[in-house]
């Protein structure tokens, strides 16, 4: 059945600090990352995140990206529009909106768009926020041309921000969000208001870089009600171990492992 998404709590508290706004409009934070293991709501809070700023900001610009076109419709924008679909038919809040396959427009005039990776069609854009799924995937330089060409004009610095929700990448390959990690976690401190929440080893998940104004949470354990004991001893079986760390674990991985196991190379020594 269709309905409100309900958060689990440690989900609340981060969106409450990532959009955090002071009483001016102001954004706490330009860049913020949501990565956790494979299915733990990263797109569903995204698309969720980028409807609530285009429904709260009129004439608001949001751009929804991911490793191509075809993602950024179906990972973060259709989730969006079969919501303003859902407000039309039940005569909700929203109602009016106008939608189709790759854009959406709202009754304050805000336009929330699904594009691909065409750098040269989105140069000159002042987006509100920038939504990017899966962004371990963007290693080609026409991927990494197109965020640096969304990036927060400076026009709207301070009122717009970008939204990367993702799990880990290749060590060596995934350059641009290891520039990321880098940045929000190993040059960043653990928040203050969130050292309760810490992985299976104590370590913080919840990071900030306030040089960069960068919010991260960075999270290698599976919190959701679904993420089963039972579901993760079947995909321990059926992947390869530095997959499986990767996806269900979110750890880095090499790209060595992806091809050869780990055991197999020691035991050539």
């Amino acid at each position: 059945p269709t309905g409100p998404i309900r958060l689990a709590d440690h989900q609340r508290r981060i969106i409450n600090e990532a959009l955090f706004r002071n009483e001016k409009g102001r954004v706490k934070y330009s860049t913020i990352i949501f990565s956790a293991p494979k299915k733990s709501g990263k797109s569903a809070i995204a698309s969720g995140t980028a409807l609530y700023t285009a429904s709260k900001n009129p004439y608001a610009q949001v751009y929804c990206l991911a490793n191509d076109g075809k993602q950024s419709e179906d990972r973060l924008y259709l989730p969006v529009s079969f919501c303003l679909k859902q407000h039309h038919q039940r005569g909700l809040a929203l109602k009016g909106s106008r939608v189709n396959e790759i854009e959406a427009w709202l009754p304050n005039q805000s336009h929330i768009q699904a594009i691909n990776c065409d750098a040269s069609g989105e140069a000159g854009s002042e987006p509100t926020a920038v939504y990017i799924s899966e962004i371990w995937g963007y290693d080609t330089p026409r991927k990494r041309k197109l965020f640096t060409e969304m990036t927060i004009p400076p026009t709207l610095w301070g009122y717009a921000y970008r939204w990367i929700e993702t799990y880990a990448g290749y060590v060596g390959v995934s350059d641009l969000l290891e520039d990321l990690y880098r940045m929000g976690v190993k040059e960043g401190t653990p928040h203050t208001d969130f050292l309760d929440l810490v992985d299976d080893e104590g370590v913080p998940v919840v990071w900030v870089n306030e040089k960069a104004h960068m919010f991260v949470y960075w999270d290698h354990v599976p919190r959701m009600i679904w993420q089963n004991e039972d579901y993760y001893k079947e995909e321990a079986h059926m992947l390869e171990p530095a997959e499986f760390q990767r996806m269900h674990l979110n750890q880095w991985a090499s790209p060595l492992d992806v091809y050869i196991r780990a055991e197999w190379w020691n035991a050539c020594q």
